[in-house]
């Protein structure tokens, strides 16, 4: 697709190979639009497979995974590591997660605070390059711990399939968050959507539950907000995902082409495109 591009058999190129943005840069008849997505990409494993119904077992991953490293290897620096559960750039976005820093004596201590400092072995479900990339980062720093994680990469719809069905140990997965943050956090937090719904942490609490449906139906904008935040503060707290990286949204296009309006839901408009 970009080469079609370099070669004006394309005008306009959406979802741009992280590995080519470079050239597309240092291209004087190309142009490359960049914009706030919020796409977010994460690292989750599966809560009703012990040792991963123990907390301090997914904090101590969370604390061992070095996110500047996967930012390079899984999207070539494109984007940025990442703390929150939905993009920056989405309504329901507030910054009060509890951040876990890349420390590994800390990651090795609450391991053998569960019980687990000699380690264990688990498999990682993967759907595409870019997560198999990421997932060979995670690969590595896990074995400073001791844990094996055995990465097993397949067609999108078998993954989706797998996932839904509970058959993985963890999984690395995304999401694009749209113009409702209902959106976001029923399908990939609430009890009734574990599995196949999207909640492939198959996480289930109660509280948050309640939360979100709430926050579906309050007229009040000040106790929406205040439910959005302690869910994320919740979730963040209960260690469910180890967020990964925020990838920067890529648009390239013919220098003179003029009008594209990028969507960070990606919705782009393209209504005024012109030459």
């Amino acid at each position: 697709r970009t080469i079609a591009l370099e070669n004006g058999e394309l005008d306009l190129l959406i979802d741009v190979p992280f590995t080519d943005a470079g050239k597309i840069r240092d291209n004087d008849k190309l142009a490359l639009d960049e914009y706030p997505s919020t796409h977010v990409d994460y690292f989750t494993v599966n809560q009703t497979k012990p040792p991963f119904d123990n907390l301090k077992v997914r904090q101590a991953l969370s604390h061992a995974i070095n996110k500047e490293d996967v930012v390079i290897a899984a999207i070539n620096g494109e984007g940025k590591a990442f703390d929150n559960y939905i993009g920056e750039a989405a309504i329901g976005y507030y910054d009060v997660v509890t951040k876990y820093d890349y420390d590994v004596e800390k990651a090795k201590a609450l391991l053998e605070e569960a019980g687990y400092g000699s380690g264990f072995t688990f498999n990682c479900y993967v759907s595409n390059a870019k997560r198999a990339n990421s997932a060979t980062v995670i690969q590595a720093n896990l074995a400073e711990l001791g844990i094996t994680m055995n990465i097993e990469q397949m067609e999108a719809s078998t993954f989706y399939e797998k996932t839904g069905n509970s058959e993985h140990d963890s999984c690395i997965a995304g999401w694009v968050a749209n113009a409702e943050p209902d959106n976001t956090y029923r399908p990939l937090f609430t009890s009734g959507n574990a599995g196949a719904g999207g909640n492939r942490s198959f996480y289930m609490n109660p509280e948050v539950d309640k939360l979100v449906d709430d926050a579906a139906v309050n007229s009040d904008k000040a106790a929406v907000q205040k439910d959005y935040e302690t869910i994320l503060k919740t979730v963040s707290d209960d260690a469910v995902w180890v967020p990964l990286f925020a990838q920067t949204g890529l648009i390239a296009r013919n220098a003179n082409l003029q009008g594209v309006n990028p969507s960070s839901i990606q919705m782009h408009d393209f209504y005024s495109v012109h030459y």
